[in-house]
């Protein structure tokens, strides 16, 4: 049985985790397509991402659905829960989705106004790039 994710951090598609992932399960783990949902607002807590819920009407999130079966959401879940985020499920046309919230308080000084974490890790990779002197 299929179960389907939602994900915004190390496992989007192309993310560390959702290759490591792939390499482990194959075809258990596949993506299916990237959404911008409202209602959280995204954090870097350094190397990994961090979500609550939202009072901006505005902050839009960018998330990928995952197709897993029940080994690889059991996996993604224990790993989830003990980073310190909460299972929460979000309504994705009619479907109650899982996503995982960061469940300490975050630091607005580290939120990330694009809502997309790719995009975040990839103008951070391009920065330190650009600053480093030959």
């Amino acid at each position: 049985m299929s179960k389907r994710i939602l994900v915004y951090g190390s496992l989007r598609n192309g993310e560390y985790n959702f290759q490591s992932f792939q390499r482990v399960f194959g075809n258990n783990i596949k993506y299916e397509k990237t959404l911008e949902i409202e209602g959280f607002s995204l954090y870097s807590l350094g190397p990994y991402p961090g979500i609550n819920k939202s009072l901006n009407k505005n902050s839009k999130l960018t998330v990928d659905i995952l197709n897993v079966n029940e080994v690889v959401y059991n996996q993604i879940k224990e790993m989830e829960l003990g980073a310190g985020y909460k299972e929460e499920f979000v309504n994705i046309d009619g479907e109650q989705l899982p996503i995982y919230v960061y469940k300490y308080p975050l630091n607005k000084e580290y939120i990330v106004e694009s809502g997309d974490w790719s995009s975040y890790l990839k103008s951070k990779r391009n920065e330190a790039v650009h600053n480093f002197n030959f």
